[in-house]
């Protein structure tokens, strides 16, 4: 049976799939995994999307898909595919600009990056109701034994999402931002997170005394309130929810003016979430965010701020229990 007939698993869709102007949401795909060289990654690509794979460097290929766009698969360094490890070579003496040593540095340093370093498959942004190709590349690579998080210590890999939002109105994001906050000790206790990836920077919550602004229920901030507290309280894009791409969209000079990482910060109208290797997580988010939830979330808002959480994580913290209890969360 060809890996397109494999069986589909639906995905379950958010309270809201249209933006304000009336389109289906999109929302892309970044898929981090070690195990599965790059050139195998590519022909798995080439198979499920019926496309042809161009070559940008040794380290990075795009299949461009028509009527969506292109998806990429590339070791994701970016010492690697941007090729500045060629200028270190150069400084040691090591002539980079002949072709027959470039193509065996390449090769070395391809096996050995797959050691430490993921590859990584991103998709353009897909239609939020018809998201299937991704459960297609999933299965490709645990057929090929794909590895993430849980087979090594130094595999910190996941999944990233990135959904469009609806709208750039501050309650709407505010909202999604506290659905977010109030959620994350379950979301990290019930999705077991693996310990490798609480180690890395990528899955730290936001700060403390961030939370104790953003979840007091008297918080009602406009857009460039809400943009200019979280540029000073939290100002990095390593975090479990960031922030960053969203508020570019609002004031890109600004944002990037006061950023931690203001190189690596691109505007784009979704939210960039990642720690749980599912879905499902981020829909709970949504669902909690949705305008029918609205007196249940700023209840919750009071009930965290009462109880005096510092959302350090606790896999087995009482904060979580209550979330889980108070919207009668269940595991799959």
């Amino acid at each position: 049976m060809s890996e397109t007939n494999k069986t589909r698993k639906d995905f379950t869709l958010p309270p809201v799939i249209k933006t304000d102007d009336g389109n289906t949401r999109g929302v892309g795909f970044e898929l981090e995994y070690a195990g599965v060289d790059l050139s195998d990654s590519v022909s798995m690509l080439e198979t499920l999307l019926d496309c042809k794979a161009e070559k940008d460097n040794a380290f990075s290929y795009r299949l461009p898909v028509e009527g969506i766009g292109d998806y990429r698969v590339e070791v994701d360094a970016a010492l690697l595919h941007e090729g500045t490890y060629k200028e270190y070579l150069a400084s040691a003496g090591i002539d980079t600009t002949n072709l027959e040593l470039e193509r065996r540095i390449d090769d070395l340093i391809e096996s050995l990056a797959s050691v430490v370093v993921p590859c990584e498959i991103v998709t353009p942004p897909l239609a939020m109701d018809d998201m299937d190709i991704v459960q297609d590349i999933v299965t490709g690579l645990r057929h090929r034994n794909a590895r993430g998080t849980g087979h090594s210590f130094l595999y910190a890999f996941g999944l990233h999402i990135n959904a469009e939002v609806v709208s750039l109105e501050a309650d709407y994001l505010l909202a999604h931002m506290r659905a977010f906050a109030l959620l994350y000790d379950w979301i990290c206790k019930d999705s077991k997170v693996d310990f490798s990836r609480k180690l890395s920077s990528y899955i730290k919550p936001w700060p403390a005394a961030y939370l104790k602004i953003l979840l007091d229920p008297a918080y009602e901030p406009d857009v460039d309130t809400l943009v200019g507290d979280y540029l000073r309280e939290v100002g990095s894009r390593n975090h479990v929810l960031d922030m960053l791409p969203v508020f570019a969209m609002l004031d890109e000079e600004g944002v990037k003016a006061q950023a931690k990482e203001p190189d690596l910060v691109k505007g784009r109208p979704a939210f960039h979430y990642r720690v749980a290797d599912e879905w499902r997580y981020w829909v709970q988010v949504e669902s909690l965010a949705h305008d029918d939830k609205r007196e249940q979330l700023l209840a919750l808002c009071r009930d965290y701020l009462e109880s005096n959480q510092t959302s350090v994580f606790r896999p087995g913290g009482l904060w979580a229990n209550h979330v889980a209890d108070a919207l009668a969360l269940e595991s799959p």
